[in-house]
């Protein structure tokens, strides 16, 4: 057993078994033209994002590259000058050597977080393990295709998985959904006001990491459970 595994966290069935994908289909739907077009990346409902004029067959098709060829997971990074502040980012990613592919998942991508005021699509420049021609990785894979890695971070994510949603059919589900329930969680609780009435800006909270460690697939020197705990920014 690692670091990663020793917290008390619910399981990935609990949240399929849970309300968390139900109540993405249930937002409100009397949204007038001003408050979609004002609305940001967080606030987005379903028939908001949906209201795009994607084909459902197009959605389905990108739920596909991502179920199939893509990652939904969180980076995690330890930063500050003391090296002790935790920062958390939802990330959706697509790995693969065919530019056709990736030119048209890029423009699904590029259409969905179009509302997006923060992260837009982009590809990686570096290369991750096993995506150099001739590179081998530790676990034996070898390719001799150069490989791109385009990504999306942040807020936006929301804008490409909730539509994507509910053509996915593997564990990318339960990560989709872990993400999602993330983002409204930080959403309700990312601020709150001081004596004074002023704004300070929270922290991340234990139950927040342990969802995440669900569905993270640490690498080598990749920040552990433990590291993110400690720091500064998290609170109980």
């Amino acid at each position: 057993m690692n670091e990663n595994d020793n917290y008390k966290g619910v399981s990935i069935e609990d949240l399929v078994e849970s309300d968390i994908i139900e109540r993405y289909f249930e937002r409100n739907q009397d949204n007038t033209v001003e408050e979609i077009e004002n609305k940001t990346a967080l606030s987005m409902s379903f028939k908001d994002i949906k209201d795009k004029g994607i084909y459902e067959h197009e959605l389905a098709w990108l739920a596909s590259v991502i179920e199939c060829e893509g990652s939904i997971t969180f980076a995690c990074q330890i930063r500050g000058k003391n090296k002790d502040m935790l920062n958390i980012n939802p990330m959706v990613s697509i790995t693969n050597s065919d530019n056709m592919l990736l030119d048209e998942a890029k423009r699904l991508m590029d259409i969905l977080s179009e509302r997006s005021f923060g992260s837009k699509p982009r590809f990686c420049k570096r290369y991750n393990h096993g995506a150099r021609p001739g590179y081998k990785n530790p676990f034996g894979y070898k390719t001799n295709l150069d490989c791109k890695i385009l990504t999306l971070q942040g807020q936006a994510t929301k804008l490409v998985l909730l539509p994507c949603l509910g053509f996915f059919r593997s564990t990318k589900k339960s990560n989709a959904a872990i993400v999602l329930d993330y983002l409204e969680n930080r959403q309700k609780n990312l601020f709150k006001r001081d004596k004074k009435g002023r704004l300070i800006r929270l922290g991340y909270t234990k139950s927040e990491i342990e969802k995440i460690c669900l569905i993270r697939q640490p690498k080598k020197n990749s920040v552990t459970y433990g590291q993110m705990i400690n720091c500064k920014n998290v609170i109980n």
